[in-house]
């Protein structure tokens, strides 16, 4: 056997360290001056390659409160600068890098979803429509970016396994050495966090998607060394005690191995069972670490899952029926305002019924279905974007203890979805790429010495 190391155009390094230098500066938290002027230059230098815009705008979504230029949230600043990089390669390379495509029903169905939203602000409890039309922004780039076709996705996906891959690493170390006091409007909170902005089960979300991408490419290009990156995202989950991102985790990595083992239903079954038991093993010796000892299911009765059942109920039986069909509206003023004291639900499933309605609920999941069903579809000629699947089966899991359709993440992998869509639907070299499975990101190849013909 023969190791090489796969060679990378000097222009795409390029790109992939100038992705990792703005991530980085993103997560900073500083005042100083130097960040937006830095940020705004890095950024100003991928304008020639659109796709460089995708991998900031997942970094950018883990927080709105990340800044490229004071009082401008990032995602939307690495959104516009995305629309204007595609604009300008239409114009400008010879090379046809964009081309326009017809959308497909799962973005048809979000930009209904987001037109309701849209609708609905103005009819709301409290009167604010601040956080519908917020959110209806969110979607709205699903439904444009979904016409689009970009070549090279590959870029995308290399990319985001290396942020994945740099921030699993370095979300354990602030966490176990240099963790950051958090601060909310209701409390203070003990120095558990990577910002003082960021709530500890945010980061626990970030995380998970560290962990879900990194365990998902391990399999898909045999590299199983990548394991070992996630493996500090169990540690770092542990570490913040959230019981959502864990049993998650859990679930979603017992499921995903269920998928791509190529073996009998019964073996299956027992190999997950096997894996679950061991990551249970993993928790046990981690007791007592950081705020694991919350990980437990005696735990979530003691507090009553932190006071969620309570919402649950209350929100189930005194605020449902009377706004069954368009909701209280998006946005904690709604609640607020409501006649009862409640709090948002941390629940995907009831906290889009009390604040879009039923026809909000539905809308939202013919997206959600439509997406799934196309990724797995395609994932029949190849597995490339396997970790998409992955993540939104996660989301379904992850929304029975939390509220993850108002944050910009969330939608961030809406409109990666629909671009990966579209490469795979769109592709003319579909049979070549099949017959050549490509890497994850940058590490070793193995290949095989040609056969020597005996003369």
């Amino acid at each position: 056997m023969i190791i090489r190391f796969k060679k990378i155009k000097k222009r795409t390094l390029f790109y992939y360290l100038i992705n990792l230098v703005s991530a980085v500066l993103l997560m900073s938290e500083t005042t100083s001056i130097v960040k937006p002027f830095l940020l705004v230059l890095c950024s100003i230098l991928m304008i020639p390659n659109p796709l460089s815009y995708i991998p900031m705008l997942f970094v950018s979504s883990w927080s709105i409160s990340f800044t490229a230029l004071p009082g401008l949230a990032a995602f939307f600043y690495y959104l516009v600068l995305f629309f204007i990089s595609v604009f300008i390669s239409l114009l400008i390379n010879k090379e046809k890098v964009v081309s326009f495509v017809s959308s497909f029903p799962a973005a048809r169905y979000s930009l209904l979803f987001a037109i309701w939203i849209f609708a609905t602000a103005f009819s709301s409890v409290s009167g604010v429509w601040y956080g519908a039309v917020k959110l209806a922004l969110y979607i709205i780039p699903i439904y444009i970016i979904s016409r689009l076709r970009l070549r090279d996705m590959s870029f995308c996906r290399t990319s985001i396994d290396i942020i994945a891959a740099f921030f699993s690493v370095y979300c354990l170390y602030v966490l176990l050495f240099a963790p950051v006091q958090y601060y909310s409007d209701l409390e203070t909170y003990g120095r558990n966090s990577l910002r003082s902005d960021m709530n500890p089960n945010t980061v626990a979300q970030i995380v998970l998607l560290f962990f879900t991408i990194l365990y998902c490419e391990a399999f898909r290009t045999k590299k199983y060394w990548l394991m070992l990156f996630a493996l500090l995202d169990v540690g770092t989950i542990m570490f913040l005690g959230s019981r959502t991102a864990f049993f998650t985790m859990v679930i979603v990595a017992a499921v995903y191995l269920m998928i791509v083992l190529k073996t009998s239903f019964f073996k299956k079954i027992l190999i997950s069972l096997v894996f679950v038991v061991l990551f249970i093993g993993v928790y046990s010796i981690g007791i007592g670490a950081g705020r694991s000892e919350r990980l437990s299911l005696s735990s979530i009765e003691a507090d009553e899952g932190s006071g969620r059942f309570y919402s649950w109920e209350v929100l189930l039986t005194e605020v449902i029926p009377y706004h069954l069909v368009k909701g209280v509206g998006v946005g904690k003023e709604n609640y607020e305002n409501l006649p009862i004291f409640a709090l948002d639900a941390d629940n995907l499933y009831i906290d889009l019924l009390t604040a879009t309605g039923i026809v909000g609920l539905i809308l939202f999941f013919m997206y959600y279905a439509s997406t799934v069903i196309h990724l797995f579809r395609f994932r029949k000629k190849k597995r490339d974007w396997d970790f998409l699947i992955a993540i939104f089966l996660a989301y379904l899991f992850e929304g029975i203890g939390e509220t993850v359709y108002d944050t910009p993440v969330f939608w961030f992998w809406g409109i990666l979805s629909v671009m990966a869509i579209n490469e795979l639907k769109h592709s003319e070299n579909n049979i070549e790429e099949e017959q050549q499975p490509e890497s994850g990101f940058l590490f070793p190849e193995e290949t095989t010495c040609p056969p020597v013909n005996n003369l």
